[in-house]
């Protein structure tokens, strides 16, 4: 029905038979899959179908989590593991999920960028394309890449953000605020939404 009206179908599955299930009946994206590296036929069906479908560990939540609560720090170990395996095998790999809480607040998702490099070993170039390249197939929209057509959705950094990821993070500040003074200037449809170049 979902896929009749042209809407994504979505599933998060922690395990070999929900992930395989998801497979089956063609979910466009799993979140999670923390235990399929146990697996390597599914690690292999996965790679089959990695042209039709996107895999997102939302991943901000238990990096927070995990250094107080041991049973998310399995978790996390095991999505490690996981998307290591993943990313080996060309899977398209999204970032984001599970912000807006107390430790992981909206604006800090890019976060996920160094998740993604000490976690599941991206360099911050292949982070950087899950978060504008497979995110923007993701959402059907034509962003995340500088292409004729395209929607100009760009922020201006000083670096080089393929290289070193750390100019386009958030920082909290003592109000609780959310701060992004290394981003230079943020264009949204080709308009500036913010300039201090």
């Amino acid at each position: 029905e979902a896929h009749m009206r042209q809407k994504r179908v979505a599933a998060h599955c922690r395990g070999s038979a929900d992930v395989r299930m998801a497979l089956a009946v063609g979910v466009d994206v799993i979140y999670h899959l923390d235990f399929v590296h146990k697996d390597s036929a599914l690690l292999d069906a996965l790679a089959a179908a990695r042209d039709h479908i996107f895999v997102g560990p939302a991943v901000g939540l238990m990096a927070a989590l995990a250094p107080s609560l041991p049973d998310v720090q399995l978790l996390l170990d095991a999505q490690a593991k996981t998307y290591s395996a993943l990313r080996t095998r060309g899977l398209r790999v999204v970032v984001g999920g599970d912000y807006g809480f107390r430790v992981t607040p909206q604006g800090t998702n890019a976060n996920d960028l160094l998740l993604f490099q000490r976690h599941f070993g991206y360099s911050p170039e292949e982070a950087l394309v899950a978060a504008t390249r497979h995110g923007g197939a993701l959402m059907r929209l034509p962003v995340g890449q500088l292409r004729p057509g395209w929607l100009a959705d760009l922020l201006v950094v000083e670096g080089r953000p393929w290289e070193d990821s750390t100019p386009l993070l958030a920082n909290l500040t003592d109000d609780g605020s959310v701060s992004t003074r290394r981003i230079a200037a943020i264009m949204q449809d080709g308009h500036f939404v913010r300039n201090q170049l």
